[in-house]
């Protein structure tokens, strides 16, 4: 059986539902998405009202046209294997999209999710930055990153795995703002959560300026922010483009 994970936001909160699917033997969008479908529909079977099945299909494949793939299975070879073949059909159907005179054809990329080590990803190659960031976050927190070079920057991952979600939510919340203490964590997270809303959304300049960050370095404040309002995080782990490679380096 494989998992599904939707997260519906509810003023400004997200909520999370889990369904338990057989994955289909042809991956495409529309078999995914009615295998959800009915998913969903046997879940709620106690709930007449919420017996229809095209409309939790009409609402799964829209999520699924909007997502990429990832996993929180682990890196085994039968899980990638399988998640890069469905990332390869899917990827097989799309079609050119006209977007202000350009065509761009949606790309469906493997990842790895994941919320008992914690990742800062910075979005350029600035080594002094690099170090800055490194050096600072691995005495606040107490333990070593590893260091993984992208095409776009450097993701620092935490050696240190935490032994629950809410510690590990704590410290992200303390990358952007590390004089947290652990009492005011509850009350820091909803309010930079409100800073996302359908009226106004969210951006890294809003956080910068906020008085809910003291972060030192350049990173991508969104991606940690992304990461406390899922409560997970999600790292790519399939090429973005011919030649984009992900290495491990040892500093």
């Amino acid at each position: 059986m494989s998992k599904a994970v939707i997260y519906f936001d509810k003023k400004n909160h997200a909520r999370k539902y889990e369904y338990d699917f057989p994955y289909p033997e042809i991956a495409s969008k529309e078999n995914i998405a009615m295998a959800i479908s009915e998913a969903m529909v046997i879940q709620n079977k106690k709930k007449a009202s919420r017996m229809n099945l095209k409309r939790y299909y009409n609402l799964i494949i829209k999520l699924i046209e909007n997502t990429n793939i990832h996993s929180d299975e682990g890196l085994t070879i039968d899980v990638m294997n399988r998640s890069y073949l469905q990332a390869s059909v899917l990827n097989s159907k799309e079609k050119p999209l006209i977007i202000n005179g350009k065509v761009k054809i949606r790309t469906w990329r493997v990842g790895l999710t994941q919320s008992n080590h914690l990742v800062i990803d910075i979005d350029n190659h600035d080594i002094e930055n690099h170090n800055r960031v490194l050096k600072f976050y691995s005495n606040l927190f107490g333990y070593r990153f590893e260091t993984i070079i992208t095409g776009n920057g450097f993701w620092l991952i935490g050696k240190h795995e935490y032994d629950s979600k809410e510690n590990w939510l704590y410290d992200n919340c303390r990358v952007l703002c590390p004089e947290l203490i652990r009492s005011q964590y509850r009350a820091y997270r909803g309010e930079l959560l409100s800073m996302d809303s359908k009226d106004s959304k969210v951006t890294e300049n809003g956080i910068r300026a906020s008085n809910l960050y003291s972060g030192i370095g350049n990173f991508d404040l969104l991606f940690i922010f992304i990461n406390i309002k899922r409560e997970c995080c999600t790292l790519r782990h399939s090429m973005k483009h011919e030649g984009d490679k992900i290495i491990q380096v040892n500093l």
